[in-house]
């Protein structure tokens, strides 16, 4: 699992891992898979930013406060005062010396602060260069779970504990053979019409495609952030962050620079499409458009070997 590889990229750089959760709440409600996303983003960036020491997570209650606290505690580079006024700008660069040892923040903080705040919270961070720092979330246990965009995520109470259950430090994994090899090709769907995200779904999942869904931007790039899928479909007018601001993030990050994406749009204005070619996209679709021009895009983009074979579609 991804918190294996956590632990992994931790106690491999001769870091010490710690776990307490002193939270005596019975249930806090939010998006669980948001929610240990972003505390996946806080460790990993601890991990990242600390050469010696240990990474901890702490989670307890705010007293005197309806709220739960998480803490992120490293003993890494530290933050200066005029860098953590800028910190969860997307891709800020911590390290500024010449012999720079540590990338830039990515997208994480960036996503995690709007995915906190969504919730009704907020994140705090104390910092000293060359001592570490300690991320505070703050989380309110009846966290307005209404106003966040809808991702497929059922919205569950969950015992705080539950959030965390895999990160204290487990048995480290047997080791496994070569992966299994690829038999059908992962696609993310971006839209947020529902209709249009139920037909492609269904019409490609016949194919033998694996699909997952985001109907909004900020979605898309948390469940790119966990998983790189084969090609994504992003629609470009959508509310919280559009297609075009998603498409500038993916070709800002190495991995995700040469992965094809078909942008789409019901505009009938030709801005849209010289805009999305000029920003990076693989291929652009004016909808509505047939869904055999969808497949030809695919053939195109894709390993054939790994395309399964679509129909004329209409």
């Amino acid at each position: 699992s991804t918190l294996r590889l956590l632990r992994q990229q931790i106690e491999g750089k001769g870091l010490e891992l710690r776990f307490e959760n002193l939270s005596k709440r019975e249930s806090i409600q939010a998006e669980g898979r948001r929610i240990r996303q972003v505390l996946m983003n806080l460790l990993s960036n601890a991990a990242k930013f600390t050469n010696q020491g240990h990474v901890s997570l702490r989670i307890d209650d705010l007293s005197g406060e309806d709220f739960l606290r998480i803490r992120v505690e490293d003993t890494g580079i530290g933050v200066s005062t005029e860098d953590q006024k800028k910190l969860f700008q997307p891709f800020f660069q911590v390290d500024h010396g010449p012999s720079r040892k540590h990338q830039g923040t990515g997208l994480g903080l960036a996503i995690s602060l709007r995915t906190v705040e969504l919730h009704g919270g907020r994140i705090e961070l104390e910092s000293t260069p060359g001592k570490g720092s300690c991320f505070t979330v703050l989380l309110p246990f009846e966290a307005k779970t209404s106003d966040l965009p809808a991702d497929g995520t059922r919205k569950t109470g969950r015992r705080p504990d539950t959030l965390m259950r895999k990160t204290k430090p487990d048995p480290a994994p047997a080791a496994s053979g070569p992966p299994p090899r690829k038999t059908s090709v992962r696609v993310l769907l971006v839209d947020d019409v529902e209709d249009n995200r139920t037909y492609l779904v269904d019409f490609l999942r016949d194919r033998g495609f694996q699909v997952e869904v985001a109907d909004n931007g900020i979605s898309a790039l948390q469940q790119v952030s966990e998983q790189i899928p084969d090609i994504i479909l992003l629609d470009i007018h959508m509310p919280v962050m559009n297609g075009v601001n998603v498409l500038r993030c993916l070709r800002a990050m190495p991995e995700t620079r040469e992965l094809p994406v078909i942008a789409m749009s019901a505009s009938v204005m030709g801005q849209d499409r010289d805009l999305c070619r000029e920003i990076g996209a693989s291929a652009f679709l004016p909808k509505p458009y047939k869904t055999k021009e969808l497949m030809e895009e695919f053939g195109r983009l894709l390993d054939p070997d790994y395309i399964a074979q679509g129909g004329e579609g209409e």
